[in-house]
């Protein structure tokens, strides 16, 4: 996955891409903690590979900032 994703069309291409070469990419929500103006959550993610079947699993820790009830970063 090369080059800049910007904007909703840039997130768009990176999950098309993201599907592309994981295509049965899932996520499970573990933890989510209110820290006021921001939320931290940890997400596990599993996928097989489409070319090899190699599995893939990871833990992702996701910090989002809030601004009238809408995440800004």
């Amino acid at each position: 996955m090369e080059g800049g994703y910007h904007g909703h069309a840039g997130i768009s291409r990176w999950w098309e891409n993201m599907l592309d070469v994981f295509p049965d990419y899932t996520g499970e929500i573990v933890e989510v903690r209110d820290l006021g103006e921001f939320t931290l959550g940890a997400l596990r993610v599993r996928a097989h590979g489409r070319g090899s079947g190699t599995p893939f699993e990871d833990t992702i820790w996701w910090l989002g900032q809030w601004r009238d009830e809408k995440v800004v970063r």
